[in-house]
């Protein structure tokens, strides 16, 4: 077989590959193109247009123990139990509890998030400034659409290969736009529109020529985006870049052969002891412990919207006492090799926050482009496969209303 044939015969294969991988994952492609430029900038947009209920004017005097706010929001919840509250060193930030009732046999995201809301309060006079039911609230639909398109466990799969797809249609679609020879370089760079150039002509050139110079980007956020979903990835993904296995093990929990007193105001003792330890620390996020052998985990957070720098802990609800885990986030950042750092980043470098702003636009754009690639890819394979036999049959029809006008 000539070395041509065999060319050809590849290239048809590609062509096919890339086709139908695209018909496949198209719509799951789009939705999370979409839900992934939006969030990008979801705490930019939320700082505006959730000011009302995340500031307030700063004001004189101490503002109320941890102890107190979370009894006002329980309180306010009612029967409903509280399962985290976030405390912020800045004074013009509202104090935030989340409530909610969780299905874990529930098969997706309505059934298995019964009731969630977030109460927002004042932390020095504990009036409740916004009470927010987050389960409808707009970001947390765009992030379980993205996350798992609102479909459990399944739908997370779903999005998994539909992303494993994606990076293979980048790299076959980089095959087939290669220019093979000058005159296809010359048309494969830019968009070389004319006044009579043709929607169908712009529209292939949209598909190969943005697909082109988001490549890069395309790539990085889908490969990232694979971490969250499979657990093989993100073990051989840290693997490959630290040389070394990652941590896990199971999480610990309170010894309840010791003390079954739970101590008095242990937020506070917490938060205090905390911000000792940490004078920079911006907020701390904790999960309470809803059983009798859960445990209080703090979140340090340096950098708001950066959980890149984030130290985690587990504390007995008992004792309040340090407990040792196994994770990444055990180690202070600072303490992490350069590599180690790199996969700490991980989630910054998903939602392109790792350099702020301007890595944020690109990242958006970059998105946006991936969502628009399953349209124009489906525009091109509906105009080859239905165009000519329409465009052949608006011919047929204008050539018999000529024959019967004369």
């Amino acid at each position: 077989m000539k070395l041509r044939t065999i060319k050809k015969k590849l290239s048809d294969f590609n062509a096919f590959l890339h086709r139908w991988l695209g018909l496949i994952s198209g719509l799951v492609v789009f939705i999370l193109g979409i839900t992934g430029c939006i969030y990008v900038l979801e705490p930019d947009i939320k700082n505006v247009a959730y000011r009302d209920r995340l500031f307030i004017q700063p004001s004189e005097g101490t503002p109320l123990s941890l102890t107190e706010l979370t009894r006002i929001a329980q309180d306010t919840m009612g029967d409903i139990p509280l399962v985290s509250i976030q405390a912020n060193t800045a004074p013009n930030r509202t104090f935030r509890a989340n409530a909610m009732l969780f299905n874990p046999a529930g098969t997706h995201y309505f059934n298995t998030i019964q009731v969630y809301y977030t109460v927002y309060i004042h932390p020095y006079s504990g009036k409740i400034v916004y009470i927010e039911n987050t389960k409808h609230e707009f970001f947390n639909i765009i992030l379980y659409l993205h996350y798992n398109l609102m479909l459990g466990m399944v739908g997370k799969y779903i999005v998994g290969w539909s992303t494993v797809i994606f990076i293979a249609l980048l790299l076959s679609g980089l095959v087939l736009w290669w220019p093979w020879n000058k005159h296809m370089r010359k048309r494969s760079f830019r968009f070389g529109w004319k006044k009579t150039t043709g929607w169908k002509r712009k529209n292939y050139d949209l598909h190969n020529v943005l697909g082109f110079y988001s490549l890069i980007v395309c790539l990085i956020l889908a490969a990232t985006g694979l971490v969250y979903t499979f657990s093989w990835f993100n073990q051989g993904y840290h693997r490959a870049l630290t040389g070394n296995a990652l941590l896990t093990g199971s999480r610990p929990v309170s010894d309840t052969t010791v003390n079954i007193t739970s101590p008095e105001a242990p937020l506070d003792r917490l938060w205090n002891r905390l911000q000792l330890e940490y004078p920079d620390l911006s907020s701390v996020f904790f999960l309470l412990p809803t059983a009798a052998q859960g445990t209080y985990i703090a979140y340090i957070d340096y950098l708001e919207g950066n959980k890149y720098k984030e130290k985690r802990y587990h504390f007995d609800q008992y004792t309040l006492q340090e407990l040792p885990f196994a994770d990444h986030f055990a180690k202070r950042y600072e303490d992490l090799s350069v590599r180690e750092k790199i996969y700490r980043q991980n989630r910054n470098i998903h939602i392109g926050a790792i350099y702020g702003l301007p890595t944020k636009i690109i990242a958006f754009i970059a998105s946006l482009i991936a969502a628009s690639l399953p349209i124009t890819g489906f525009l091109i394979w509906y105009n080859r496969k239905w165009g000519k036999k329409k465009k052949s049959r608006d011919n047929e029809q204008r050539t018999r209303t000529k024959e019967r006008r004369n």
